[in-house]
């Protein structure tokens, strides 16, 4: 396998195991009024979205700017976490 896609691999990896870890300990500790908050979030992008339903190529690229936003908050959080922090991980 091309060095390149295990480095990718690993990272969805680390970041799945990072964001069960998270949900882990956060949603037993969420308030029912931030849960409000997280669905009203979602329920208005929704709405706001709706529209385009039937326009697959506003929906792929909708969804590609969400992955690269993801991909740049996850390289941001690997970059201090374990590069600027100098810890060596495998």
């Amino acid at each position: 396998m091309n060095r390149d896609i295990k480095k990718v691999i690993n990272g969805w990896k680390m970041a799945d195991k990072f964001i069960n870890e998270e949900q882990k300990k956060r949603l037993p500790e969420m308030s029912p009024e931030e849960s409000k908050n997280i669905y009203t979030v979602l329920m208005e992008g929704w709405e706001k979205n709706k529209k385009d339903n039937g326009n697959i190529d506003k929906i792929k690229k909708m969804r590609i700017n969400e992955i690269v936003s993801l991909r740049k908050k996850l390289d941001k959080l690997y970059w201090e976490k374990y590069v600027a922090g100098g810890k060596n991980i495998k």
